[in-house]
């Protein structure tokens, strides 16, 4: 019987350390500002074929989320090529389980992205649900906290690995 009520214990001591490790999230737990970067491939009528043709895709920008979960986005995008710069605006709706959905209206297109939410809330990763260009193949979307670094409670720029602050 002895083992019964040791393993018993056990259990009771680490169920608590198990529940509170995994994350809680929220709207407001990512808010802040985000790097984003996307690639992959897109499927696109281009010029001079009737049916749609495998086509690069990749993005870079900067996403700000506010409390209640809306976000908007400044991007470069390029598509087979073609760059232009993007603007975006949308909603995210944050599970407690830290999984998320993310709708958005560039212009007169809509899309649609399921996010996971990792590292401590300051990463994300999404794949496209509804992608405004066309059937998404191999898209993938990550998203790093642009976090301020704070000493004695001063603003500090960061440096590269190696790199030499700048002299007094």
């Amino acid at each position: 019987m002895r083992p019964h009520r040791t393993f018993a214990s056990a259990a009771a001591l680490l169920l608590p350390l198990c529940s509170s490790s995994f994350a809680q999230c929220s709207p407001a737990a990512v808010s802040g500002t985000w790097a984003y970067q996307s690639h992959g491939t897109v499927m696109m009528t281009v010029a001079g074929s009737s049916s749609p043709a495998p086509v690069p895709f990749t993005g870079l920008g900067i996403m700000k989320i506010d409390y209640q979960g809306s976000y908007s986005v400044h991007a470069t995008m390029s598509a087979g090529g073609q760059v232009q710069d993007v603007d975006s605006s949308g909603s995210i709706q944050v599970s407690p389980d830290c999984t998320a959905t993310a709708t958005y209206t560039s212009g007169p297109v809509q899309g649609a992205d399921r996010l996971i939410i990792l590292d401590n809330r300051n990463e994300m990763r999404s794949m496209p649900t509804k992608f405004p260009l066309g059937p998404a193949w191999l898209t993938f979307g990550l998203y790093s906290k642009c976090l301020p670094r704070v000493l004695d409670g001063q603003p500090k720029r960061l440096r590269a690995p190696g790199q030499r602050p700048p002299p007094a």
